[in-house]
């Protein structure tokens, strides 16, 4: 059981998050998407849960709850923050960004580093 103590609070519909949180019906939808390099052949969902594939999410964000439940054969590498999601991502040389895409494509276009385009929402 939970020890925190709030009356209201923002947070993504989540099962774990469910078991000490009640959830109203949302009041906006954000989806996730993936953010990969045009070199890659990763073009559709099913594409990314691949043996051969890290994905990188911020460390305890909604998708990194999402990802950890749905991925069973990628690997999943957890950036510290999800803002530096697409810097872990070419540092790394990883195969697969997930995040918000508004987010991932900003920050994609602020580094200019790779020729990169997001791909289908989870």
């Amino acid at each position: 059981m939970s020890a925190e103590r709030a009356d209201l609070g923002f947070f993504a519909v989540d099962p774990l998050r469910g078991e000490t949180i009640a959830f109203t019906e949302p009041y906006v939808l954000i989806e996730g998407y993936y953010l990969v390099r045009d070199t890659q052949a990763i073009r559709r969902n099913e594409d990314v849960d691949q043996l051969k594939n890290r994905v990188v999410v911020g460390k305890g964000s909604a998708y990194d709850l999402f990802l950890t439940r749905e991925m069973r054969h990628a690997q999943i590498v957890r950036a510290p923050t999800s803002p530096t999601v697409v810097q872990t991502f070419l540092e790394q040389d990883l195969e697969v960004a997930a995040g918000v895409k508004q987010q991932l494509e900003v920050d994609a276009a602020r580094r200019r580093a790779c020729a990169c385009s997001t791909s289908a929402s989870w």
